[in-house]
């Protein structure tokens, strides 16, 4: 976190020094006032009056001004962050093979990732602010009556160490907030995307239950929140009372002795309400840094996933496409071992992966792919470990195809091509029409560029796979991974897939789950 703040110290400056700029004006305020009533009211001094004047006017003009530059950039700063930032996380979660929980890394970097931007462009360059306003007004107020000053800070000491410890429980309840939040961010993905399915089975209430279990817990630690928070407002209002009432009895009682003038008076007393603001304003600084601590936390937990990752720039050099599982072993995140001590071998040409469901099969495939990293054991590739080899040249040489295709909301021309923007549409075509996709192209009103709906509800299922499969086609990867693809779709959809797999097996290695016997021939047949 130290290095993040580093990072921005010109913009929390920049922002600081604007800051300051907009206090002018209320600073010498009460010493102007304090000069006219000892001064000038009190000597007739017009001409010292009218250069006040002029001095109250331009001090109030610059901090208009300051003001303005400090809003706007301030929303720059956060927008410049956010951008960086973000897209730093972005590159690191796809860089990394940990599994991640898809609403609780979305909640880090969209909610979490936001209140550490706070910390940068509001809450330190305020702190700042805060802290100069306290120390000058409190050093000019001990100039002027050390004693009277002590007696009006005692009150203010001892809230600011309320608020101390106050802070150190709003942290505890704010990381039970986060992932509380986290948690419902999960649920909404889960019950927007499963909508069919929680319609077909009529089992809204189960999810609605759901729903309100985790929205319960939710507000339970809110409520506890709020209730702390409301106590450190509670001894807010009473430092504002009690050096008030000290400045009047005590402050009176110096100025009939003829200690202090009313204008010193006057000046004590504007600079109390000075104070007021940013010493509360610094207590509930500190409450609002206490609950950033936790995003920080879970922020450093993405920044750990980079140095996990062991980065190569080691190319794969495929001449045969021998594939060599030895001795592996791997489990999810808090969950049993789900493949162990594997030896399996694949060779070049077509191979068949069958098994139990729940045996592992899937996720072998991932695995070569370098989707998730191995536990124990090793993957090797013509003699050469994966581990050792760049995500890129894997990613190159590697293509998995899911059983439910990843399709986006775009053409289906952009959907096939994906990053290759320099392709030739011929080659497109040729592919579209290896796949015997180019009847149904011909039949759409746009064509190529025709929009897909979401997750292509638009589209058949055996629509969708072969725009996966024509991507596999424009790719020619050296290795094809193929996960059940044909499950959902009609015989001659699976026959018209198998026939175009068959041919391209003669120059690469493709690995098949697939659960239909009946599919499995000419190949390499291996059981888990």
């Amino acid at each position: 976190m130290k290095t993040f703040i580093m990072k921005y110290k010109k913009e929390i400056l920049i922002l600081s020094i604007l800051n300051l700029i907009t206090y002018i004006f209320i600073l010498i305020n009460p010493i102007l006032l304090q000069y006219i009533i000892d001064n000038v009211i009190m000597n007739n001094e017009k001409k010292l009056f009218n250069l006040i004047l002029i001095i109250l006017i331009l001090s109030y003009a610059l901090s208009t001004i300051a003001s303005f530059l400090s809003n706007y950039y301030t929303e720059y700063v956060n927008i410049i962050i956010f951008q960086e930032k973000s897209s730093e996380l972005i590159s690191i979660i796809l860089t990394s093979h940990k599994y991640m929980n898809t609403g609780d890394t979305i909640s880090r970097l969209t909610d979490n990732l936001r209140l550490i931007i706070n910390l940068i462009s509001l809450i330190i360059p305020k702190i700042i602010l805060n802290i100069f306003v306290i120390v000058v007004p409190l050093l000019i107020m001990f100039y002027i009556h050390t004693k009277l000053t002590i007696l009006i800070l005692t009150p203010i000491i001892i809230y600011i160490f309320i608020s101390y410890i106050i802070g150190d429980e709003i942290e505890k309840i704010e990381m039970k907030i986060l992932k509380n939040n986290s948690e419902l961010f999960s649920l909404f993905k889960e019950i927007f995307t499963s909508k069919e399915f929680i319609n077909s089975f009529g089992i809204e209430k189960l999810f609605l239950d759901k729903y309100n279990l985790k929205t319960n817990e939710y507000k339970k630690n809110i409520l506890n929140c709020a209730k702390i928070t409301s106590i450190n407002f509670s001894f807010e209002s009473i430092i504002t009372v009690i050096p008030i009432l000290i400045l009047i009895i005590y402050g009176g009682l110096l100025i009939i002795n003829k200690e202090l003038t009313i204008g010193k008076l006057a000046l004590f007393m504007s600079y109390i309400y000075l104070i007021f603001s940013p010493i509360t304003e610094l207590s509930m600084n500190w409450i609002n840094y206490k609950k950033i601590k936790p995003a920080i936390i879970r922020i450093n937990e993405l920044y750990k996933l980079n140095k996990n990752t062991k980065l190569s720039k080691d190319a794969l050099n495929i001449k045969k496409g021998k594939i060599e599982i030895k001795n592996l072993s791997f489990s999810y995140e808090n969950s049993k071992e789900l493949l162990k001590d594997i030896n399996i071998i694949f060779y070049p040409g077509l191979n068949y992966l069958i098994g139990k469901n729940g045996s592992g099969k899937s996720t072998l495939l991932k695995l070569i792919c370098r989707v998730y990293n191995p536990h124990k054991g090793e993957i090797l590739i013509d003699e050469q470990n994966i581990k050792n080899i760049s995500s890129k040249s894997i990613n190159e040489n590697i293509s998995l195809i899911f059983p439910e295709p990843y399709l986006f909301e775009d053409t289906i021309y952009n959907n096939i091509i994906l990053d290759k923007v320099d392709v030739k549409k011929k080659d497109v075509e040729n592919i579209i029409k290896k796949i015997k996709l180019d009847k149904l192209i011909e039949k759409l009103p746009n064509g190529y560029n025709t929009y897909i709906n979401e997750s292509g509800v638009n589209l058949s299922s055996g629509e969708k796979q072969k725009i996966s499969l024509a991507r596999i086609l424009l790719k020619n990867p050296k290795i094809i991974l193929i996960d059940e693809v044909t499950n959902s779709l009609d015989y001659k959809t699976t026959k018209e897939i198998y026939e175009c797999l068959n041919e391209l097996s003669n120059n690469k290695t493709i690995i098949i789950i697939d659960h239909n016997l009946k599919n499995l021939s000419n190949g390499n047949i291996i059981k888990i």
